[in-house]
């Protein structure tokens, strides 16, 4: 590969980072500000009730969607057939309007012998939100990505000014955070098609492609049983938390996860910008150098988050979160290393994306919840939450082990002192997180860490930095 092509392919890579970070960071953060307002409005039951119901949404979402949000970027992001790309929507909104009215039908039997209110709260936000995620990943795949990100921050925005209102003025509790990300999303929607015609322009009924239909749940469907176990990895544990423990100590953890969240955003972030860039540069043919030298820069990155985030945030808890909910602070930092160990797993995914060999993703994600299952049922009951929190990071652990060996057969990614090093203060943090007596000590240490850190930045940000400052 040419000098060039290799820097345009970084200027490439940096470009979408801050496009995709403005959306995700400005939309996350006005989600923040609502995890305090809720404290305060909501009882830590209902808030735990609400987080039980969520994940129904969440479990429903994949099998709705048939996870065409990822079939439909990734269909849509390596061609400019124009005719091939109408082809791809069509087939993907079709689709999922066959699917919401099977759901519809189902939820109409299940009313009568569950909560009717709430079923279809449940419903309605799986379906908006599928909808939502097919078109706005549809916009990023047609190359808006400045629409993707301001999409998520309008959304956010709507949240917030359609929640804050009912949930603190007319004080209808968890209905109004129902409401208000139903009702976002369906507006988003609708402006998106009054901008860029999305529907209008590629939607084309009459339009058949049964072997692309085919290819491209090929790829989406692998990704419903994937989606599902993530789930069972990541949110599975709320039940045991809620069974063996209760609904308000499933309160207090809900609320920790959302400020493990910072950390998932900035995640996402990278993701998101990663996944457009490793599957147009795959065929490059340095790219297990290229796809190494950002691993070792992501790893280092993370674990700085990791240290900075958590120990920052327990300084400030007695002043962002209510009274009642302070013992959650000490589930902050297994929280935010498991949301690093499942954001390290998503970068080697991405290398079954490249191929379109998302099935092979399976096999991993079946041991590992597995693991987490049965480590869930046995140690919450002897250790109570922080059983969950040990069990969510080894299962994590194993599945990064299994994923490096399998995708050795698409990418060989290799780390560097620094990556290790990184691992260390990471253990080192977790410790003392717990060891340190009060918070000001607490503090210090996590800004020792950070030196640490800070010291054996990666060179390529160095040079990077360096790029931006020199004069021209």
């Amino acid at each position: 590969m040419k000098p060039t092509e290799s820097g345009n392919r970084g200027s490439k890579l940096l470009k979408n980072l801050g496009i995709y970070a403005l959306g995700n960071i400005s939309s996350k953060l006005i989600m923040f500000i609502l995890v305090p307002v809720y404290s305060f409005f909501i009882s830590p039951d209902e808030l735990g009730r609400y987080d039980i119901f969520f994940m129904c949404v969440t479990v429903l979402l994949p099998i709705v969607s048939m996870q065409l949000r990822d079939g439909t970027f990734r269909f849509l992001v390596d061609t400019d057939d124009e005719e091939r790309r109408k082809k791809v929507v069509t087939f993907s909104l079709k689709t999922l309007v066959r699917n919401f009215i099977v759901c519809a039908g189902a939820g109409a039997i299940l009313s009568f012998v569950l909560d009717a209110k709430y079923l279809w709260y449940v419903i309605g936000f799986a379906a908006s939100l599928s909808l939502y995620e097919v078109i706005v990943q549809a916009v990023r795949g047609l190359g808006h990505t400045k629409a993707f990100a301001g999409a998520g921050i309008l959304t956010s925005f709507l949240i917030c000014g359609i929640t804050l209102p009912l949930v603190a003025v007319f004080e209808i509790g968890i209905d109004g955070i129902f409401i208000g990300n139903i009702a976002a999303r369906l507006i988003v929607i609708a402006l998106i098609e009054l901008r860029l015609h999305l529907f209008s322009r590629y939607f084309v009924p009459h339009l058949h492609d049964r072997a692309l239909g085919r290819e491209i749940l090929g790829f989406s469907v692998p990704l419903v049983v994937v989606t599902l176990l993530l789930w069972g990895l990541s949110s599975s544990n709320r039940f045991f938390i809620q069974h063996f423990v209760g609904y308000s100590e499933n309160g207090l953890f809900s609320v920790a996860q959302k400020f493990a969240a910072i950390l998932e955003t900035l995640a996402l972030i990278f993701y998101q910008a990663w996944q457009e860039t490793a599957i147009k540069q795959y065929d490059d043919s340095d790219r297990n150098a290229f796809y190494s030298r950002i691993l070792n820069i992501y790893i280092w990155f993370l674990t700085l988050l990791v240290v900075v985030v958590s120990y920052g945030v327990n300084l400030l808890y007695g002043w962002i979160v209510s009274a009642e909910y302070q013992e959650s602070r000490f589930y902050l930092y297994p929280l935010l290393s498991s949301s690093m160990l499942v954001s390290l797993c998503f970068f080697y995914d991405v290398g079954y994306q490249c191929v379109k060999k998302t099935v092979r993703e399976l096999p991993g994600l079946v041991i590992a919840l597995a693991i987490s299952l049965a480590g869930n049922f046995f140690f919450v009951q002897w250790w109570g939450v922080y059983g969950i929190l040990a069990t969510l990071n080894l299962s994590y652990l194993v599945l990064i082990a299994i994923r490096i060996a399998d995708t050795k057969k698409y990418i060989r990614l290799t780390l560097t002192w620094r990556s290790f090093l990184s691992m260390a203060v990471l253990v080192a943090a977790g410790l003392f997180y717990y060891i340190l007596p009060g918070k000001v000590e607490n503090f210090a240490f996590g800004v020792l860490m950070s030196v640490v850190l800070l010291a054996c930045v990666p060179p390529e940000i160095i040079k990077m930095v360096l790029s931006k400052i020199k004069p021209s």
